[in-house]
């Protein structure tokens, strides 16, 4: 039931589904958010299919399909750890850029090969107490000092701080924007991320890709659920209109 409640609605938002695989003796992944009253959120995850990808599911063909290679929730998928790495050089190698989000790691690791895989990616994704565990640092900016050695973009998800972009010797600090109310913060990253790629990749400048990412993120604490308060490209067109600067 879960699992044909995110295809519909994967569809009804115009997404490509032809490479989804549809496996009847498994079941679907599944996230119950704990919400307190000032917004933060606890996660009880039921991994189900999330670790039941294999790198012979990603083929080739389904790689050179688009230009961009997004790989979340890097820590819940530990089938891939052993060719993470290799996977997305060969995702590199047929053209695609990459862009990684961590997310949590439950067992606290806070590695299982990720840094092999980061000195291959294009972005990294990471909130702030997750590029400080990653990184060993106490300090968001020692964080992303650290990490910038191994990818070329960081930008980190900083909740009601914002966002920091950074890359090479530029330090963006992106204030978020006001919200008189949150009703869900479920999703805000991952609306985060799908800002900041859009801009990306379209080459705006990495602070206004930040600032997008901010209004993606908090857009989708307005809605119940983290699928449905997503902004479409048209609602964001004022901040795309200067283009890049």
């Amino acid at each position: 039931v879960y699992g044909q409640l995110v295809m519909r609605r994967l569809q009804e938002s115009g997404v490509d589904t032809r490479y989804v695989s549809v496996e009847g003796s498994l079941k679907t992944g599944l996230g119950i958010a704990l919400a307190r009253p000032n917004g933060d959120r606890a996660i009880l995850t039921y991994g189900g299919s999330l670790n039941a990808v294999y790198p012979s599911d990603i083929t080739d063909q389904f790689l050179s399909s688009g230009r961009h290679l997004h790989y979340g929730s890097y820590y819940l998928q530990t089938n891939l750890h052993p060719v993470a790495a290799s996977l997305i050089r060969r995702a590199k190698a047929l053209g695609l850029s990459v862009s990684l989000d961590s997310n949590w790691d439950p067992g606290g690791g806070w590695d299982g090969g990720l840094h092999e895989c980061l000195r291959q990616v294009d972005i990294f994704l990471p909130n702030e107490q997750e590029a400080c565990a990653i990184s060993g640092q106490n300090d968001i900016e020692q964080a992303v000092a650290a990490l910038l050695q191994e990818v070329p973009v960081v930008a980190v998800k900083r909740g009601e701080n914002g966002a920091l972009v950074a890359s090479g010797l530029e330090r963006h600090p992106v204030p978020a924007q006001p919200v008189a109310h949150i009703v869900d913060t479920i999703g805000a990253g991952d609306s985060f991320d799908a800002g900041f790629l859009a801009g990306w990749l379209r080459g705006l400048p990495l602070r206004r890709c930040a600032e997008i990412g901010n209004a993606c993120g908090r857009a989708s604490t307005q809605a119940r659920g983290g699928i449905i308060g997503q902004p479409r490209l048209a609602d964001l067109a004022e901040l795309f209109s200067s283009g890049p600067e």
